[in-house]
């Protein structure tokens, strides 16, 4: 019995702040529209026939691309003997 109490008091408290934020905002502004997924076929290695289909959205491709090139900027600099320099996403 204080379990399940203990739990109405923990969700009651954490939805209260929520629904006293959406009674005062404001309805002018419509809800953002969600990113549109693009997808992508991938050859399955090894195989002629088998495809894969990828669906993501244009960022979460970008971030799978930097990421890409990051591990091949990261395996070719170690293969020359050059360590590869970290990078500061913040350019100081």
């Amino acid at each position: 019995m204080l379990r399940i109490s203990f739990a109405l008091v923990a969700l009651s408290l954490g939805t209260a702040p929520v629904l006293a934020a959406n009674q005062t905002a404001p309805a002018t502004d419509p809800p953002a529209k969600p990113e549109p997924k693009i997808c992508k076929k991938d050859r399955a290695t090894g195989s002629l026939t088998r495809v894969n289909k990828i669906c993501l959205t244009r960022s979460e491709w970008n971030e799978v691309n930097r990421k890409t090139k990051d591990a091949l900027d990261d395996f070719t600099s170690r293969q020359n003997g050059q360590p590869r320099e970290p990078q500061n996403p913040t350019g100081m």
